[in-house]
């Protein structure tokens, strides 16, 4: 009787650990499988994101994070935003330039020079906002990523 007893009790806390190690790698495996499910977004430079093989700009990025991820959906429109006026201001610098050289072409060299001079600090100041806009899509792609983990 007492060697049935000793060989259940180690029996016992075989299936006592055998349970623990079964939980603890059910533990460890649950997380990764939420993460594979999910979709992770890449910024691929050039003002570009990629979600599931599909390149795409801050706009579009905007709308699928939509209400979803707010804290996403800030720095996405922010990076539209000034996507949006990094585009105008570089044409206003270009046409400066051109009329610039025009008017120097016709013999008006002093308002040649000053317009040239305008568009030329114009592309030269609002160059530093490519830097800016890419940051703005990393951190959203970050916070993205985030609250995909998060839910």
């Amino acid at each position: 009787m007492r060697d049935r007893l000793e060989f259940s009790d180690t029996f016992g806390s075989a299936v006592r650990g055998m349970l623990k190690l079964l939980f603890l790698v059910t533990l460890l495996i649950h997380p990764m499988s939420g993460m594979m499910a999910q979709q992770i977004m890449h910024s691929v430079g050039n003002h570009r994101i990629e979600i599931e093989g599909e390149k795409m700009r801050p706009g579009r990025a905007l709308s699928i994070s939509g209400s979803g991820c707010p804290m996403a959906s800030d720095h996405f429109a922010q990076a539209k935003k000034m996507r949006s006026w990094n585009f105008l201001t570089s044409q206003f610098g270009f046409t400066e330039m051109l009329v610039g050289i025009l008017a120097i072409d016709q013999g008006d060299v002093s308002f040649g020079v000053a317009n040239a001079a305008v568009g030329g600090l114009a592309l030269a100041f609002f160059s530093d906002r490519d830097d800016r806009i890419q940051k703005e899509i990393d951190e959203g792609v970050q916070a993205y990523n985030r609250c995909q983990i998060l839910n």
